[in-house]
């Protein structure tokens, strides 16, 4: 296994952010918006390691953290799925 390959998680609420700019069917211009609702931590696996693992409750909490953000990304692209057909 690549020992610093990098590992993105999930932190923090932050506000929606502008993407990149699409062209549609239409060709015309529309803007494309990703709700952000954390931030990206970065790690490598040296790091994970390092830290012996995650205690039970760490690992609960994280994968209910994964779950919530997993949902809202899938809500996120829902209403876009919707909002460009």
């Amino acid at each position: 296994i690549q020992e610093d390959f990098k590992l993105w998680t999930i932190e923090q609420i932050r506000s929606t952010k502008e993407v990149e700019q699409i062209r549609s069917n239409t060709r015309a211009n529309t803007l494309v918006s990703l709700e952000q609702g954390c931030s990206l931590i970065k790690e490598t696996l040296k790091d994970k390691k390092k830290d012996r693992g995650l205690s039970t409750s760490e690992k609960k909490k994280k994968k209910e953290a994964d779950e919530r953000g997993l949902k809202m990304l899938k809500e996120v692209l829902k209403k876009k799925g919707k909002g460009l057909s």
